[in-house]
Order: structure tokens, then sequence, then C-alpha cells
């Protein structure tokens, strides 16, 4: 849906013959706007909105939050934020129950390289350009839905100007196993599979259009500003193409749907690429926790045995009063697990696989530690990164915990030091040309 601002009218689904009249809607790249003039619609949120507009027709708007109102002599009008608008009209939120959806996304076209159209024109005698649709591919079946990668092209002539149009792209089908998913569920499905899509590709995954569909006659377009593009992240991922991928891909996109725990480690990895302007201070901390989450939730383990532990808490706790008790219990609650330290040292053949050479691991592990305790608890600021180094630190963890998700998703161990190699390559070159650029504001404390 374009931008702009269209007038029509409204009306509540439980009661259509009443409408509004001259109700204004705003549409952005940020949020759909719906003004009405009359303060009998009461000062409440709406569930659902339906209305005719000049220029784009019959919508809904789903979940519609008040957030301005205004009454008395000086006129009555009521202001709701939408997040979602349909094409046509759902009388509820039950009817917003759909068999499948089509997602198209043209990064995914470049990831997957499977073309529509077939070209011989530029070295052959016998020239030749022909449309050929290639087969859906099925990924996986996980979750109550089935997903699928589809194809289309699209040709447009224009006689009088002696031109055709060629067009070709790709795009994600999710259709339900069971009798449908909430528009709701299916938005949900979307997002998930979009971050995985950025992990592997490092393209924005904005979505050109989403269309729901109730049978396969009833097409209804999305309009939501919930599918941003991301911003490309700085440490890409080269290895992970689609024809890498592509024989453990069903794997790989069940364990990602079946496993949240995962998302936890990833959502942090990505909020720079949806927060550009996030400081190097909170990059680096991001990338901190996500390794630690990651090693928490898939790589814990306990320091003392549990039967140990509990008698040396016994031990601590019995000649204490009460409030000492719940004082010192409350600190002992992660007493018997690994610090953040040796949470990262579990990685310190992947940190000799990525930081330059002539890096001391211990003590640059050691380092990462410092700067992250003076970040969080302002602690002694000696030994710790400078600008420049803390950017280079948050760099290589977060490569490392894109690695360990790698490891989890179950994508071929070659590949995975096959990136390594490259990415250590990469960013030590960089390292070295940018650490010119920007005299060291501290005494290095890392290198052997």
């Amino acid at each position: 849906m374009k931008p702009g601002t269209y007038i029509g009218s409204c009306f509540l689904p439980n009661n259509p013959q009443k409408t509004f009249e001259s109700a204004r809607l705003v549409v952005d790249e940020e949020s759909f706007e719906l003004e009405i003039s009359n303060k009998d619609l009461g000062y409440i949120d709406r569930e659902i909105i339906c209305g005719t507009f000049n220029g784009i027709g019959s919508i809904t708007l789903a979940n519609c939050t008040l957030f301005s109102g205004q009454g008395g002599n000086g006129g009555n009008f009521l202001k709701f934020r939408a997040e979602f608008c349909l094409d046509g009209h759902f009388r509820s939120s039950e009817e917003l129950v759909f068999q499948e959806v089509n997602v198209f996304i043209p990064a995914l076209f470049k990831w997957l390289q499977i073309h529509s159209i077939k070209t011989n024109l530029m070295f052959a005698d016998d020239k030749f350009v022909s449309l050929e649709e290639p087969e859906d591919i099925k990924v996986c079946e996980v979750n109550g839905f089935v997903l699928k990668f589809i194809f289309y092209y699209s040709y447009n002539v224009r006689i009088r100007d002696g031109e055709i149009t060629l067009r070709e792209g790709a795009g994600i089908n999710f259709k339900s196993t069971s009798s449908g998913k909430h528009l709701r569920e299916y938005v949900g499905i979307i997002a998930n599979f979009r971050k995985l899509l950025f992990f592997l590709t490092n393209l924005d995954c904005g979505v050109e259009s989403t269309v729901l569909f109730q049978d396969s006659e009833s097409p209804a377009n999305l309009h939501t500003n919930q599918f941003k593009p991301f911003h490309p992240s700085t440490s890409l991922l080269r290895t992970t193409t689609y024809q890498n991928l592509k024989k453990n891909l069903e794997n790989m996109v069940s364990i990602w749907f079946n496993d949240n725990r995962i998302h936890i480690s990833l959502d942090l990895i990505l909020e720079k690429s949806v927060n550009t302007g996030l400081s190097r201070e909170n990059f680096f901390l991001n990338s901190c926790f996500a390794l630690e989450t990651f090693h928490r939730n898939f790589q814990d383990y306990s320091l003392m045995p549990q039967g140990e532990f509990r008698k040396l808490k016994e031990k601590l706790l019995k000649d204490l009063n009460p409030e000492e008790t719940e004082f010192v219990k409350n600190r002992l609650s992660h007493f018997n697990s690994p610090s953040f330290k040796e949470r990262l040292l579990a990685y310190k053949e992947d940190f000799i696989s990525l930081i330059p050479l002539d890096f001391d691991v211990e003590k640059y592990i050691t380092t990462i530690v410092r700067t992250r305790n003076f970040l969080v608890h302002r602690s002694s600021q000696k030994t710790v990164f400078d600008s420049f180094d803390l950017l280079y630190a948050a760099i290589y963890i977060e490569g490392i915990a894109k690695f360990q998700i790698l490891k989890f998703l179950e994508v071929d161990g070659k590949l995975i030091q096959q990136e390594y190699k490259k990415m250590q390559e990469d960013l030590t070159m960089k390292y070295r040309l940018n650490r010119i650029r920007e005299p060291r504001e501290t005494p290095v404390h890392f290198q052997a």
C-alpha cells in the first residue's frame, strides 16, 4: 500500500449499518493511523475496524489502539493506530484464520539463484529467451505447517515503445496442515523465518508483498510495518550459500522452529541490524551476552556435583540468622555455575581460529572480561579495550556466537572451518590497516 492520506468511511463489524463518514486514513512506513470524527465510537481500543477508502477500496484494520481523542465544542474525533491492514472486510478476529500465506522477499531470490528466465543472447548464434517457472521446493514440515520456496515470473509488453520487460522472483509459502492458522501466528512464523534467512544471507530480507489465503479463490493482501528490512552486518558469512546448505536445509529449519532457546542469542546479534545507532559499547555487550547465553543454554555445567554443593551451602548457612541467610542465599544462586571467563575459555580454540595470530588468547579473553565488567559494573578501567579494540572484540565474539549457532543448526563442520579461515584473514587485514589510522589510546595487554 502506497504511503498517503485516504478519505472514506468506516464501520464496526457488530453494527455494519452505522457508518462513520469522512474518515481519514494516513499511511506511512511506520503506521496506519485512522481518524474518525465521531465520539459515538467510544474511547476504547478496537480489535477490528472495517472501512472503504478512495484509491484503495475495502480494507480491514486489525488490532486498533486508541492513541488520541478530542471532544467538545471544537469537534469530536478519535485516532487509532492499527497493527495490520488487510484487503477486504473481515468481521471479527475469528475470521482472520487462513490456510496459507505467500511471502515475497527479493533477497530470497538472490540467495537461491534459481531462475525462471532462460537466455542465450550473449555468445550464441541461436539466441533465445524463454520463461519456465521452476517447481516449488518443499523445505520442511514443522509445527503444523509446510514451508516451501515458490517462484514466479511476469512480463510487460509495450508495443508502442518496442519494449518487453521480464521480471522473476521467489517467495516462501507457509501452509497450515490443519484447519488454518490465525493471522498473528502466521506473522510470528514469518518474522522467525526472516531472522534465520537474514542470518544466512546477510541481505536485507525486506518483504515485497504478503498474500493470505482462506482458500485458493480468496487472496487478501496483508500490509504491516513489522517486516522492515534488516541492515547488513559487518561480519558476513560467505559459505552459507543455498548450494552449500540445501542438502541440510530441512534439518536446519526444523531445528530453528523447534528450539526457541537459539532465538535469544540470535536476537542479541541482530539488534545492530535493526538499530543502526547502536553504540560500540552496546554492540560489545550484546555480543558477550549472545555467546554467554548460548553457552548457558546448550553447554552449561556445574562446577561441583549438586549433592556436594548442597552440603556446602548448608554448611555456609548453618549459623546465620534469617536476614543473613536470605542475603547469602541470593548470592549463592549462581555460585555453582561457570563464570563469564570460564564460559569464554570454553571457546578458546574458536578465539584462536579468529583473532590475529600474534594475540595471546588467554590475555585477550581476560581483557574481554575486564572490559565487560567495567561497562556493566563500572569496575576498574585498567587494562580494558580502547574504543578501536572494543569494536573488533565485539566482531570476534559475535563471529564465534554465529559459528556456534551454525554448529547447533548442524551445518557441515568443513564449511564452518572454511568460514573461520576466511573471516580471520579478512578481519586481521582490516584490523592492521585501521589500527594504523587510529592511534592506540591505552597500552596493549593482549599481544603475545
